[in-house]
């Protein structure tokens, strides 16, 4: 975001464990992201993650599980 360049793809197993909920890992990547994210859902488990990734009410492009 600093220096323009759109962010894309999506993030590594270590951005969802850097914060202290999942969810705030997925608002941030959210936030970050140009587009609608991609967010990785399987970190800690599966369906609690995308139950946490629609509960922000934004669109989501896709989501991963490894």
């Amino acid at each position: 975001m600093r220096y323009g360049i759109p962010v894309s793809g999506t993030t590594a197993h270590s951005w969802s464990m850097s914060f202290p909920a999942e969810v705030e890992a997925f608002g941030s990547c959210s936030a970050c992201a140009a587009m609608p994210a991609i967010q990785l859902i399987d970190t800690y488990d599966a369906l609690e993650g995308a139950r946490r990734a629609a509960s922000l009410g934004k669109p989501l492009r896709a989501v991963r599980i490894r």
